[in-house]
């Protein structure tokens, strides 16, 4: 069985009520905006600060490449890829075993992963797609939180 909804009883409203309420809700809406203003002003600055640190790695002279705990590429720079001939941008996100075929690389970074210490240099040769064989000079260099 359905009843009709009964509006509830309107309540009379003094004006100093109705004054302590929207000014209630004006300093709500003057705090929500307060933040969001923050909140682009912090984002600003991370963007900021990731395109500086971004154009740091693409100037390096020294080929870059790091790999996540799963050994997924999410850093590669454009040294690295003149240095290997490949494309960076097509080896960001792939597992590190999909992009050389060499398991050299999967050794050095397992082992750095493993001991979370700087790995010696390593001098090997390559092979490359593009550049064929190169002498490379190859180091690991766990990257660390605060906790560890």
């Amino acid at each position: 069985m359905n009843l009709p909804m009964k509006n509830p009883p309107s309540e009379k409203r003094s004006p100093r009520e109705i004054a302590i309420l929207n000014q209630a809700f004006q300093s709500f809406n003057e705090a929500t905006e307060q933040l969001q203003n923050s909140y682009d002003v912090l984002n600003e600055a991370l963007e900021t600060n990731k395109n500086y640190l971004h154009n740091i790695m693409e100037s390096l002279p020294t080929g870059v490449i790091v790999v996540d705990q799963n050994n997924a590429i999410n850093t590669f720079n454009k040294t690295a890829g003149a240095i290997t001939g490949l494309d960076p941008e097509t080896c960001l996100n792939k597992p590190l075993s999909e992009v050389f075929s060499i398991d050299l690389f999967e050794k050095i970074v397992g082992r750095t992963t493993k001991e979370k210490q700087k790995s010696p240099i390593v001098e090997r040769e390559i092979e490359t797609p593009h550049h064929g064989k190169i002498y490379t000079r190859i180091s690991t260099s766990p990257v660390l939180d605060k906790k560890n």
